[in-house]
């Protein structure tokens, strides 16, 4: 997934998350006797954060985006987070709203089941203490008990880009070997081919994962993928123009 829109995301949930934390504290230093407007504000901004985040899930697992490793990882521990974070929330929610609205206030029934889903799939044993202490905490386990899973898509190798690539580099080689480059059009025409045949071939085995920032002249252009890696073989080191004579 392109850097700019991942880190877009789970600023978004941050920001849901930071939200929900303010509205715990409030809640914690009204204990042990709370306001019904403090834990239904609690209820509602965690409703809202931990239907944002499964649906954070959802997008960043969907068939047209692959993370990268370490994009992986980040979700991974988030998750964790959350999983962890979610038992202590109930935990004083439930206790609270018992004493104070004589209702128990309990999660539904497929709560965070995606997360469960895709943590149970990833990290078997860390899943398996965390479904002990929901299970302890009286809490939905729909995701961790799934006898399906819920791998998280990593990036794989672009063949596309990669074969056409190489053919174009077989290609660029054969022709400046066996071609006289004794014109600025033909210099040209060799180093873009050249350029664009190793910024296919990079694309293709690490897809997403290079951007770059080319300032021309007065210009800035940011870009990423191929086009990046296109703009720092051309620009950053283009080779010497040919002395002819």
């Amino acid at each position: 997934m392109d850097p700019i829109k991942f880190s877009s995301l789970e600023e978004k949930i941050h920001q849901e998350r930071t939200l929900l934390d303010e509205k715990m504290q409030i809640l914690l230093s009204e204990m042990p006797t709370p306001s019904a407007d403090a834990i239904n504000s609690v209820n509602l901004q965690g409703a809202n954060f931990f239907t944002k985040f499964e649906s954070f899930l959802a997008s960043i697992s969907s068939d047209s985006e692959s993370l990268s490793k370490t994009q992986v990882e980040d979700v991974l521990a988030t998750i964790e987070s959350v999983l962890d974070y979610a038992i202590d929330y109930w935990d004083v929610l439930k206790e609270q709203s018992t004493n104070v609205l004589s209702v128990v206030l309990e999660p539904e029934h497929n709560f965070l089941k995606t997360a469960q889903l895709i943590f149970k799939t990833h990290k078997k044993s860390e899943a398996l203490i965390l479904k002990n202490k929901y299970q302890a905490s009286n809490l939905p386990v729909v995701g961790f008990e799934s006898k399906g899973s819920f791998k998280l898509n990593s990036i794989k190798v672009d063949w596309v880009s990669l074969i056409i690539g190489v053919v174009l580099l077989a290609l660029s080689g054969l022709l400046v070997f066996s071609m006289n480059i004794d014109t600025g059009m033909k210099y040209l025409f060799s180093r873009v081919l050249i350029s664009l045949s190793i910024a296919l071939i990079f694309t293709g085995v690490a897809k997403e994962k290079i951007q770059a920032k080319i300032n021309i002249s007065k210009m800035a252009i940011t870009t990423g993928g191929t086009v990046a890696i296109f703009f720092v073989i051309y620009f950053a080191n283009p080779a010497e123009i040919p002395v002819l004579g």
